[in-house]
């Protein structure tokens, strides 16, 4: 006698690990992009004849969505409600540099073989589906990452970051933002996931709290350094200074002989090891974003 059970699939037994990365230079190869920047995203989604509406919807929470229409066939709505163009983008550079993350973001949902897998979406996501609310948060990172390295490509941001330098991290975080056409916040992730030196950026809401999960770069792991997500910002640091107002400067630059004042947590032998150069951004009521490079000391 067959069961009536659902075997609701999990995703830690199914193909739902696609590097973003990867899945982005796929993505530029697809359309021969020639390193132009910033990235046209409306050309890509008319390459894969992805469908793209702008319109406002009220009662919609989210600034996008895809739809699927059926095999091959997706439908991005990008929500205008609020904007100052309904039908495209917005001319205010803020909202709009949001709304191209956003359809990044969707193009990503288009893109994931997984995500595209109509069948897995709805087992993975059944209210029953123990994995349902793990793997939701998964698959929006995967989108999340996928959006910033096609916005900020690796290629054309290391060829771009030689020519302004890493000198001056607070001119290359600025430049990143208006050349490749994305907001602050974006850029400083990005810039530190494609740094080939130790750094972490972190973004804190106004009540000193992280807004987003930290951004490290490929070698910071090798310090031994832990930065929790869910850690305040750390007082004496330039960050706190600015969410408590006693710095009106929008942004500033520190750098600290011990990094124990960013990793209260850590032992102090190891902490002693490294230095700490801060450059904290003030994004008003949004709060601050900050970037730390770390540098071993030879002691």
């Amino acid at each position: 006698m067959k069961s009536d059970r659902i075997r609701y699939r999990s995703p830690y037994f199914e193909n739902v690990n696609e590097d973003p990365e990867y899945e982005v230079n796929k993505v530029l190869a697809q359309i021969g992009w020639d390193g132009t920047i910033p990235i046209d995203l409306i050309e890509i989604c008319d390459m894969y004849a992805f469908d793209v509406k702008f319109d406002p919807v009220p009662e919609m929470k989210e600034e996008g969505t895809t739809k699927f229409r059926q095999e091959g066939e997706y439908y991005i709505l990008l929500n205008t409600h609020g904007t100052d163009c309904e039908d495209g983008f917005s001319s205010d550079r803020t909202r709009c540099r949001r709304q191209r993350f956003t359809l990044a973001h969707e193009i990503a949902h288009c893109i994931y073989k997984s995500h595209t897998d109509i069948e897995l979406q709805c087992n993975l996501q059944h209210p029953s589906n123990p994995h349902a609310r793990n793997y939701t948060r998964k698959r929006e990172e995967q989108a999340n990452l996928f959006a910033a390295h096609l916005l900020i490509p690796r290629k054309a941001f290391k060829d771009f970051s030689r020519s302004i330098g890493w000198n001056n991290i607070a001119k290359l975080i600025h430049q990143t933002s208006e050349s490749f056409d994305v907001s602050i916040e974006v850029a400083i992730q990005q810039i530190a996931r494609l740094a080939d030196f130790p750094c972490i950026a972190i973004l804190f809401k106004q009540d000193g709290s992280p807004l987003r999960t930290p951004s490290y770069s490929p070698d910071f792991s090798e310090t031994g350094l832990f930065y929790g997500k869910s850690q305040d910002v750390p007082s004496g640091t330039v960050a706190a200074q600015m969410l408590a107002g006693q710095k009106n400067s929008k942004q500033v630059q520190r750098k600290y002989q011990s990094a124990s004042i960013w990793f209260p947590d850590m032992y102090e032998w190891k902490t002693e090891k490294f230095s700490v150069t801060e450059t904290s951004i003030s994004n008003g009521r949004y709060g601050v974003v900050s970037f730390l490079e770390i540098e071993e000391l030879d002691i």
